[in-house]
């Protein structure tokens, strides 16, 4: 009898040992399930396409009030040369980083190498710069972060009575020159959205040194235009 009680006590914790690592494992499974299918599940996305244009025929140094992606109150230099309207004709060879800005700060990348561009000013090409899948989310602003930005002028540029021809350098404030321009963007899932960087090269290139062929990069950042296209 002795025995047999001792025997039992014995069992009773080892018949519930495998009961009690059955739940945890069980619990363990649950949990696993669980974060793969918030890993999978994904989220709402739109659809971003971003142009860039030289200088696009509707460009405006001063464009109408309330106009998506207006220069500041202030930017009054002249969109064409001073030889009897002629505009400048030539290149811009760009390099620059895009973002969206949400309403909320937030900044979402749409490039995560920086872009290589050569574009004609004027005229209506357009190069697509980027097209990306984004967070479907309120966007107030497209954010544009060139690193270089050199216009070759063929002709058409007077600027003092001074004819200028070949390259005018855009001086960057440090190493880029920010622009963040309002875009009022709502992006719901499975929507898209095309966006044109105007470069306005026409309006800036008015402003440039004759003697040294540069132009700051500030007055350069107040002429640039973001549109719906």
């Amino acid at each position: 009898m002795k025995a047999d009680r001792w025997e039992k006590k014995t069992m009773r914790p080892r018949a519930r040992l495998p009961q009690r690592a059955a739940s945890l494992l069980g619990g363990l499974a649950l949990g696993v399930l669980v974060a793969c299918g918030n890993l999978t599940a994904g989220g709402a996305t739109g659809r971003t396409t971003v142009y860039v244009a030289g200088d696009a025929p509707d460009s405006s140094a001063a464009p109408a009030p309330g106009r998506v992606g207006a220069a500041p109150p202030g930017a009054a230099f002249s969109s064409q040369g001073e030889g009897g309207g002629e505009q400048p004709e030539g290149e811009l060879e760009l390099e620059f980083l895009l973002s969206l800005v949400t309403a909320d700060g937030r900044v979402v990348s749409l490039s995560k190498d920086a872009a290589h561009l050569h574009v004609q000013f004027p005229g209506t090409q357009e190069q697509e710069a980027v097209s990306r899948s984004v967070p479907a989310d309120d966007y107030s602003a497209l954010r544009v972060t060139f690193t270089k930005i050199d216009a070759e002028v063929d002709a058409g540029l007077i600027v003092g009575g001074i004819t200028i021809t070949g390259p005018v350098e855009v001086e960057l404030e440090g190493d880029s020159l920010v622009v963040d321009r309002p875009i009022g963007l709502d992006l719901r899932d499975g929507t898209s959205a095309d966006l044109i960087v105007d470069m306005n090269a026409s309006a800036w290139l008015s402003a440039v040194d004759p003697d040294l062929q540069v132009v700051s990069g500030a007055i350069v950042s107040q002429m640039i235009e973001v549109r719906r296209r």
